[in-house]
């Protein structure tokens, strides 16, 4: 994912120089014994509008930076299906392949950081994984142990990319990264971040951060005590 970040980034900057608008979206639907489904959404559909916007004609507007990913599909999908606990693997592509969608179903949280750190890529040599999610009863946290929104401004801001002179805080002022939770059959009793906002049904959370605006905390971690 943070490949197919960096390439979306620098076809946005080289290209356009323009203000524009993406989201990442990590969506999360969970069972009370631990199951779920998991969800990873690049959109760049106001891209594209925005594309169409300098094209006399709509055939004439450039390919999605978010072609390639479909070629690497094969592969990430045959490092998942190897994980026990994971299942109805699917990647779906739309509006002309500026939206893209990678999700699967996990049987317990073990499977869910399993699969997350395949998506991620961020797994290492040792066979390790990265804790993204741990829950419990009536407890559910998002952990500080992997902040990949400051690891993505740091890489954007990489002499790999030269963007020594170009303020990405004015043409990223609106990529996001978005973090949605919904339990299926548990309601939220309260949150440990004022950020978060709670349905009104208490069902579902959403976390939103603005990855390259310098006033906007970049921390994803939260704990959630449910009822």
């Amino acid at each position: 994912m943070k490949k197919a970040f960096f390439r979306i980034a620098a076809v946005i900057i080289v290209s356009l120089l323009l203000q524009s608008c993406f989201e990442i979206k990590e969506i999360i639907k969970i069972n009370k014994d631990g199951s779920g489904t998991f969800s990873m959404v690049v959109d760049m559909s106001e891209f594209k509008v925005m594309l169409e916007s300098f094209s006399e004609e709509d055939e004439n507007v450039a390919e999605s930076p978010l072609a390639e990913e479909e070629q690497e599909y094969e592969a990430t999908k045959s490092r998942l299906e190897v994980i026990e606990g994971i299942s109805n693997i699917t990647f779906l592509t739309e509006n002309d392949g500026y939206m893209i969608t990678t999700s699967f179903d996990f049987a317990n949280p073990e499977a869910l950081n399993k699969g997350m750190n395949v998506v991620y890529e961020d797994e290492n040599a040792f066979g390790e994984y990265t804790l993204y999610y741990k829950f419990k009863k009536k407890n559910f946290e998002r952990t500080a142990a992997n902040n990949m929104l400051k690891d993505l401004e740091s890489e954007m801001n990489s002499d790999e990319l030269d963007t020594e002179d170009i303020d990405l805080s004015e043409i990223f002022s609106d990529v996001a990264f978005v973090n949605e939770v919904t339990f299926t059959d548990r309601k939220i009793k309260k949150s440990s971040s004022e950020a978060i906002e709670i349905s009104e049904d208490g069902s579902t959370m959403t976390l939103k951060r603005y990855i390259f605006r310098e006033d906007d905390d970049k921390s994803m971690d939260y704990k959630l005590k449910l009822k």
